[in-house]
């Protein structure tokens, strides 16, 4: 085995134990994932600047990507990615946690400083009801971010929570509950969304814009 097979075959190997994809290790290369590609199936060599930080990555020596591997279970790689996944989830739901705890202690500040302010015109209470929305919005966000897709339940929610806020604090406005046809609208729109995308009307309907433009282009042009 040559020296670029050996190094390739650590990089993926250390790579596995550490349980980095190859877009994750990119990002902390400042690398595009095409060449963790290259290097990991020996097309090239990353130089020794580049080995160094991978080495400093995974808390190994440089001397321990050139050296001929050694064979590991794969039962035990696969044990440690899956750890290390349920750590970094974990993790981030405790950090969505965090941000709803955030929102509320300061529903829970403002309410203090009003109570000291003796502000009677205004029930400070009301601060923990305005922060739900921002709760479901913080839910959508999270889902939308972690896992890719669109979270029509917490989008819905967010919708008729700002409702909600706004039915209860004008109770004096005649017919006030008005405010829940749009509500009802607006979570017409959600379903809508929802439907479409599950059935990628979008993306069709994006390519049929992009042809029409093309053609009225062309049209243009001639």
């Amino acid at each position: 085995m040559d020296e670029k097979d050996i190094i390739a075959q650590n990089l993926v190997l250390y790579r596995k134990k550490m349980g980095l994809s190859q877009l994750e290790l990119a990002e902390k290369l400042k690398y595009s994932n095409k060449n963790i590609s290259k290097w990991e199936n020996g097309e090239t060599t990353p130089n020794v600047f580049v080995l160094k930080k991978i080495a400093d990555i995974y808390s190994i020596t440089v001397d321990d990507l050139l050296k001929e591997p050694t064979k590991i279970n794969e039962t035990d790689l696969e044990e440690f990615a899956q750890h290390k996944a349920k750590r970094k989830q974990i993790f981030d739901h405790a950090m969505l946690g965090l941000a709803n705890a955030i929102l509320y202690a300061i529903a829970f500040i403002v309410i203090a400083i009003l109570g000291l302010l003796n502000v009677t015109s205004f029930n400070k209470w009301l601060m923990l009801i305005y922060m739900t929305p921002f709760s479901a919005l913080s839910i959508f966000i999270f889902v939308r971010v972690k896992r890719k897709i669109i979270e029509p339940i917490s989008l819905s929610l967010f919708g008729w929570l700002i409702a909600l806020s706004v039915y209860i604090s004008l109770p004096a406005i005649e017919n006030n509950s008005f405010i829940f046809i749009f509500a009802a609208a607006y979570q017409v729109i959600i379903v809508f969304l929802a439907i479409a995308i599950n059935m990628k009307l979008l993306d069709k309907f994006a390519v049929k814009f992009k042809e029409l433009k093309t053609k009225l282009i062309n049209k243009i042009k001639k």
